[in-house]
């Protein structure tokens, strides 16, 4: 049998064995579940065999809602995961479990008969640092979906206020600085997620260079998410693209003018099909690239997800050259790699043209041009 505990002040995940020993410099470990097999990351050994496991990307949890109708294993393998060595039974502890309830998410009993109806339809937010021309561009495209006081920026301590930046009808959460740290952030845009889920039915949330554009355009967009009868859930787009200048041929961008009359070239990257639309409570991981509840999730068809960061050469490396600066906690620096960051000019034009000579590239699309 193996059982998983959780474990110290930080809450780690702990794995015993009972029956079988385990050498971490020849041995790995293996969850199996619906045929499919999931590797688990050992950071070190405790007394008496306690096996330390890093589930910093919430790894054992995703197993867990992705098959909570199947039986779990634990494999043990050789190093190179060729020789199966042993197959344990696999237990969870209560311990394990009672961090993850969400009380505040639960209904309490004798307060109301009915859920409470929230009294708007749509929220967006995002947050920011230092990033004034980006958040310009954020705030035009988001006030097509809906009217500047559903917009929300949490300011995390920008030494030039985004109120400055922002039309006086746009909300504004402003934050002390502390160093930049993704896990912290994101349990703090889960907490105002679930705050904006007590008066909205739904929740944008996308980080301040990232624009939801709908393939059926923002009226009808809008018009979708009143007429949906449920149930809460989870959406990402069904398309994630970089939108890419190419140096060679587009001149450096006017942001006051539509980007899509400056710019012809998309380049597919799947890690921003984010889980970025909420009508129900998600629990982001850092970067906001995945959910914890991954049953909740559904992919939307006509929803494109279209990223900033590469739009402009002079642009890239001005914001590449604050983020390299920016002070990081000791956590962050382990956690987040920053090494595709680049603040020469010369690399990262090479980097956007060796982009577009991929075999991927789209045009943008007729349908989108004026959308942003």
């Amino acid at each position: 049998m193996a059982t998983v505990y959780r474990v110290g002040p930080d809450n780690d995940i702990a794995l015993k064995l009972d029956r079988v020993s385990f050498d971490p410099r020849s041995h790995r470990l293996v969850i199996e579940a619906d045929g499919r097999a999931y590797r688990l990351a050992v950071t070190g050994m405790g007394e008496g065999g306690w096996i330390r496991l890093d589930d910093a990307a919430f790894a054992v949890e995703r197993v867990l809602v992705a098959h909570r109708d199947a039986q779990l294993v634990l494999a043990i393998t050789d190093a190179a995961h060729a020789s199966r060595l042993a197959t344990e039974p696999l237990a969870f502890h209560q311990s394990f479990f009672a961090p993850l309830v969400d009380f505040n998410a639960v209904p309490l009993p004798g307060f109301s008969v009915a859920p409470y109806v929230p009294p708007a339809q749509l929220a967006v937010c995002t947050h920011v640092y230092d990033d004034p021309t980006m958040l310009r561009v954020w705030e035009r495209h988001y006030a097509r979906f809906v009217p500047n006081e559903h917009l929300y920026v949490i300011d995390h301590g920008s030494t030039t206020p985004a109120r400055e930046v922002l039309q006086p009808a746009t909300q504004l959460v402003r934050l002390p600085r502390g160093a930049a740290d993704q896990a912290n952030i994101a349990q703090f845009c889960n907490g105002f997620q679930r705050f904006l889920l007590t008066q909205y039915r739904w929740v944008i949330h996308v980080d301040v260079d990232e624009l939801l554009v709908p393939q059926d355009g923002f009226d009808a967009f809008v018009a979708r998410l009143a007429a949906d009868p449920g149930p809460p859930r989870i959406v990402e787009p069904a398309h994630a693209t970089d939108l890419v200048q190419h140096p060679d041929l587009e001149a450096p961008v006017d942001l006051s003018a539509p980007l899509t009359s400056q710019r012809r070239f998309l380049v597919p990257n799947a890690e921003y099909l984010k889980p970025a639309l909420v009508s129900r409570p998600a629990t982001w991981g850092p970067g906001f690239h995945y959910a914890v509840e991954s049953f909740a999730v559904v992919s939307d068809p006509l929803l494109w997800m279209v990223h900033l960061a590469k739009a402009d050469v002079g642009l890239c490396v001005e914001r590449n050259r604050k983020w390299l600066g920016t002070p990081r906690s000791a956590t962050d620096q382990v956690r987040v790699d920053h090494t595709h960051r680049r603040g020469d000019e010369g690399q990262t034009r090479e980097a956007f043209l060796a982009l577009l000579a991929g075999r991927s590239v789209l045009q943008v699309p007729g349908w989108m041009r004026g959308m942003f």
